[in-house]
């Protein structure tokens, strides 16, 4: 085990069951979810761009599966589901980067939220954290379907819980979003 992982995990032995103010080190203080973003994604090419392709659902995508097994899908319908598979997949690798980074700040005395100590140890053992018995969720802050680009870069991931999901960052519809910023702030953040 690496001399920074051992000072984390002792630092999280201190604070057994106590919130953590910012990570481990109080190192991003004040700063409110617009201004890490913006910090983090300052040399990211932040302009909107095209997709070729709608970004179909689970069900959609469900019954293009079943066309496939039928052997009735269309060439346009294969082409629509490979891209939805492939942009799926650039989504995710945003997301696992984003928890790797932020274990890396996390061992570095930062963080992105007040994170528990239980939540600091999944994090730095590779884990999703929860909140309430529930798996965190890794949002775009900058939609996905708007910023193909840079679906896939951890930097624009922020941690949030269900209802700070749908309410905060989409104001209770999730074909509502704002760029780098919560859409409703009068909801606040559950930790």
């Amino acid at each position: 085990m690496s001399e920074a992982k051992d000072a984390s995990l002792n630092m999280i032995k201190k604070v057994e069951g106590e919130v953590v103010e910012k990570g481990i080190g109080n190192n991003i203080g004040h700063k409110t979810e617009a201004n890490i973003i913006a910090e983090r994604a300052k040399n990211l090419d932040l302009a909107p761009r095209e997709i070729p392709y709608k970004i179909m659902g689970s069900k959609k995508m469900k019954q293009l599966k079943e066309k496939i097994e039928n052997r009735t899908i269309s060439k346009e319908e294969w082409k629509q589901f490979k891209w939805n598979k492939r942009f799926k997949r650039r989504r995710d690798i945003g997301v696992d980067n984003f928890w790797e980074q932020e274990r890396e700040r996390l061992l570095n005395g930062e963080s992105t939220r007040n994170w528990t100590s239980e939540q600091i140890r999944d994090i730095i053992n590779g884990n999703v954290p929860k909140h309430n018995g529930k798996t965190l969720i890794g949002h775009h802050v900058y939609s996905a379907s708007k910023y193909p680009q840079i679906a896939n870069r951890g930097e624009i991931i922020y941690p949030v819980t269900f209802k700070e999901h749908l309410y905060r960052w989409h104001g209770g519809n999730y074909k509502q979003s704002l760029p780098g910023k919560p859409l409703n702030e009068l909801f606040g953040n559950e930790f």
